[in-house]
């Protein structure tokens, strides 16, 4: 699993001599939701001069933030060096802690906002700063658009690719769209994320970005494991839902392959969250390897419906993670390109990403590319599985000398 460092350093209160100055870190705020309005952020390139050399790690400086860059901080400069700061916002005044300095860059903790973004806004989660799952929250969700869309931008130009003049946006419900999570579990055996810059373990009592079954299910299954199963050592859970919240899988990892009472705590499970259809337990191997499954209960897939079809989606699929999406993305996709060559459609499958299997299978259906031998579909139900064995030459050819097309952010 990636996992994420947690921020290591207090958080200052504001100077009392500049009443404007704010707290970096934000309370729940009273109706969790964002903003609407927002302003998008420069698009100019990083510069870097070598050689300069910046406070040590621990020192304090004062930096005016001038732009997102890609990976969740934002870019400032100090002494001609580029310094990295999350949580802070373009235009902002912030006094930052140097943590580490590199030749090329650095990376600083703000400790405290000495004027603040008018677009900084109050985070929804209660966790956001320690956790290091979102970057954003901190300000409203037309701004987030409009920070994708800018790092889109220059990811592109600095790679050499022609961005186009305008970039649409597909964009959904801002809160409970995740269908998928992945949390750890601490010393005490409560689930969360990995903290910002660190591997610690930071416990969540709530998690708006995700569907609720999902945090609801975290919890209940972190209280049969410690009731039924106290010596099992868990270390992570992955949950996995349909976008209908129906339906749940789930894969817990645990430290160790002991089976005793593997089938009890399955039962547990099934009993204490009703939309649970399977669950595997599996152990890591090392670093860099896929999960050795060494148990598993109940289905070991379920049906996910998107762009009318039911998709047979098993335990750490690589699927679309946004459920309010998935048809959007495919409808955008496939709409006014013909089949006729897979480099009309290969770059947005780029640029979808996860949710290129459902987009690519409808896209086959009708495709002239792949011969009939090697297009099969086979109905079982109400459920569609099509399969397909392209020549990966035929794909790599034609996407090379594919037209560009529009591109947008997820």
């Amino acid at each position: 699993m990636k996992q994420r460092k947690r921020h290591s350093g207090a958080v200052s209160q504001p100077s009392r001599k500049d009443k404007d100055a704010v707290r970096v870190g934000h309370p729940r705020s009273k109706n969790g939701a964002p903003s609407t309005s927002g302003a998008k952020a420069p698009v100019d390139s990083v510069g870097a001069v070598r050689g300069l050399k910046l406070p040590p790690p621990s020192e304090s400086l004062l930096v005016d933030i001038e732009k997102p860059i890609y990976g969740g901080a934002f870019l400032a400069h100090a002494e001609g060096k580029a310094v990295f700061v999350p949580l802070t916002l373009p235009g902002e005044q912030a006094r930052v802690r140097v943590t580490e300095s590199k030749r090329g860059y650095a990376t600083a903790e703000a400790e405290e906002i000495v004027n603040a973004a008018p677009d900084r806004i109050v985070a929804a989660c209660p966790h956001f700063g320690s956790c290091g799952g979102c970057h954003y929250q901190h300000t409203n969700y037309e701004t987030q658009l409009a920070f994708k869309q800018a790092i889109l931008r220059e990811t592109l130009e600095r790679g050499g690719v022609r961005a186009p003049n305008e970039i649409a946006v597909l964009a959904g419900e801002p809160w409970r769209y995740r269908n998928r999570i992945r949390l750890a579990f601490d010393a005490a055996g409560n689930p969360g994320y990995r903290g910002r810059r660190s591997h610690a373990v930071i416990p969540i009592s709530e998690c708006p970005i995700a569907a609720p079954l999902l945090v609801a299910a975290a919890k209940a299954a972190a209280d049969v494991l410690r009731q039924v199963a106290p010596t099992a050592r868990p270390t992570e859970i992955s949950l996995f839902c349909d976008g209908s919240e129906t339906s749940l899988l789930a894969s817990v990892m645990m430290a160790g392959t002991e089976k005793d009472r593997l089938d009890d705590l399955a039962k547990a499970l099934r009993e204490r969250i009703p939309a649970l259809k399977g669950v595997e337990f599996a152990t890591e191997s090392g670093k860099d390897e896929q999960p050795v499954v060494f148990s598993q209960w109940g289905a070991a897939c379920l049906a996910y419906r998107a762009a009318g079809f039911d998709f047979r989606v098993d335990h750490g699929a690589f699927f679309q993670v946004n459920r309010f999406l998935v048809d959007a993305l495919v409808e955008r996709v496939t709409t006014g390109h013909k089949a006729t060559s897979p480099g009309t459609f290969l770059p947005a499958l780029a640029c979808l990403r996860a949710a290129s299997l459902p987009a690519l299978l409808v896209w086959l259906r009708s495709s002239p590319l792949l011969p009939p031998r090697r297009r099969s579909q086979r109905t079982s139900g109400a459920q569609q599985e099509l399969q397909f064995d392209p020549q990966p030459s035929i794909f790599l050819a034609a996407a090379r000398a594919s037209a560009p097309i529009p591109l947008f952010p997820i």
